[in-house]
This record gives structure tokens, sequence and C-alpha cells, in this order.
């Protein structure tokens, strides 16, 4: 058993199907200077594959993403693991890293290894955020308050509809337009997005609420795995803002996919470093959204 280290020029997962941020169509549109791939094929077709932006003496996993960490599709071995992450650690430490930071996804993403092994292996908690999603294949209580908007929106007019291709250039305008309204700017270029979905137009779907055809709320939808989608970038428009069209989108949303058979609706992280943002926590909690821990550790080498 040898670990493969490749660069983004030599990137080739070793598994056909991989999570979205591990598809090396995402990894090259972010155009990543310092890319290591990190992976292995144990005996019993054991995998697994890790993804590190470098920069100077730090890793991190993974940069430009929800999340990183190790994803193994059939599970590995406690020692397997341990074997891989030694020899992990030591290439990271020859080319003059010296910390190692580990975003790890909620628990609702099965086959990833669990944190535990990490701290066992001398990684500690660096903070913990609030990662909240609706399970589609449960009943989901959305509270009173978003039912009345939900009646209301529709007794308005308020229409919602799946994009086309050519209008996600229209669309990353209105997010960066929306944010800026809130003192936010978007975290992705235009040029970086377009190539993102360009390069992946079966992984993003992007959808928009509309009253008389002007936009009221829009958000892209990722498709991350076979079971998982996950609400990225959502925008209100601020015209519209008091009368919450975002409900009426991600209600229609969840509807949407648990019919195409996914199981979860990531709805994303409601803190910063762990610090809950409590109106966007309770606005997803209100649709239906339960919560679990997304940890990010580190480890200094």
């Amino acid at each position: 058993m040898k670990i493969q280290l490749q660069t983004l020029e030599d990137y080739c997962p070793v598994a056909d199907k991989v999570p979205l941020y591990f598809n090396p169509g995402y990894v090259r549109s972010h155009n990543y200077e310092n890319l290591l791939a990190a992976q292995i094929v144990a005996p019993e077709n054991q995998k697994i594959l890790s993804l590190f932006g470098l920069d100077k003496s730090h890793a991190k996993s993974l940069s430009f993403s929800p999340f990183g960490s190790f994803w193994s599709p059939h599970g590995i071995s406690h020692e397997n693991f341990k074997r891989y992450l030694d020899s992990l650690e030591s290439a990271l430490a020859g080319n003059g890293i010296k910390s190692i930071e580990i975003t790890h996804p909620a628990e609702i993403y099965s086959d990833f290894i669990s944190p535990d092994w990490l701290t066992s292996m001398g990684y500690s908690l660096d903070y913990q955020d609030l990662n909240q999603h609706i399970a589609l294949d449960e009943h989901r209580e959305v509270h009173n308050m978003q039912l009345r908007k939900l009646k209301k929106l529709e007794r308005d007019d308020f229409l919602v509809r799946k994009l086309k291709t050519g209008e996600f250039d229209q669309l990353h305008d209105f997010i960066a337009n929306s944010r800026s309204f809130q003192g936010l700017k978007i975290n992705i270029d235009k040029n970086r997005f377009l190539k993102l979905i360009n390069n992946m137009p079966d992984s993003y779907d992007g959808w928009a609420v509309s009253k008389n055809g002007q936009w009221a709320a829009a958000v892209v939808i990722s498709i991350v795995t076979d079971d998982i989608v996950y609400y990225y970038l959502p925008a209100t428009n601020n015209d519209f803002r008091s009368s919450s069209p975002m409900v009426l989108l991600l209600d229609y949303l969840a509807e949407y996919y648990r019919a195409k058979n996914f199981k979860y609706f990531d709805l994303g992280v409601s803190s910063i470093r762990g610090k809950k943002q409590a109106g966007l926590y309770t606005f997803k909690e209100r649709m239906g959204a339960v919560c679990l821990p997304k940890s990010t550790l580190v480890k200094y080498l």
C-alpha cells in the first residue's frame, strides 16, 4: 500500500465518481495554484482521498469549499488510515508544511472518516460550526409563521422557476448586487463562477422566484453527491425582503429534490467560526431544518 501524491496538473481520483468538491472539474475551476491530492487504494478495495491547498507553511483541506477532509467510499481500517495519515504528514512536512487544517463535513456525509479518528491521531478541535440540513425522506415541520408567509407569497403571484444555463451570468450579478445591500461580498468572482458552471453543468442548478418578471430571490443548488444537494449563494432582492420570497423558494426546492430522491438538503452553516448567526439559524430552523456539528481541526507538525 503506497500513498499517491499528485499536483493539480496530474490529479486523477481513485474512483470514477467522487463528491463534487473532489471532482477534477471543480478544483481546476478554482485555479488552485498549490494543490496536493493524496490517495491510496488498500487491500479489499479500501480507498481514501484528500485534497489540500498549500499556502506557505500551512495546508488546508479544503480552501474554496464548504469542507474537505478524508473521503473513503468503501470504508478503511483504522490501521490503514493511520499508515496513510503518517505518510501524508511526512510528505507535507518534507514540503515545508508546519500546520494542517481539516474542515470536516457534517455527519450526513457518511463516506468520510470519523473526526474522532483525527483527534485520536493528534488533531485538536479549532472550532465547531452549526450546519443545518433538511432530511428529505422524513416529515418536515414548518413553523406556522413560515406557513402564513407561504400562503401570502402564493396569493401574491410569486413564481418559482429553474434557470437556463444562459442565465447564470445574470444570476451572479443578482447575487452580488443583493449581497452588497447587506454589506457583503460574493466569495467567487463571475469568471470563476461561470467556469465552474460550464465545466460541470450537471452539478449545478440555478433557481429564482419572481413577481411580475422581476427576480425577488435566487439561489444555486450544488449536487454534491447522489444523496445530497447544497444551498449555495442564496440572495434576496432588497426591494422584496419584507415579503420573504426565500421562504417560497426554499420550500419549493425541498419538495423538488425530495421528488428527485435526494436524501438531504444541506443548508450550510449558520455560524462564523463557531459563533451562531441567530437570525439565519432561526430562519432555517423554521423551514424544518435540524442542526449537526461541522468541525474544523488542526495539527501542528
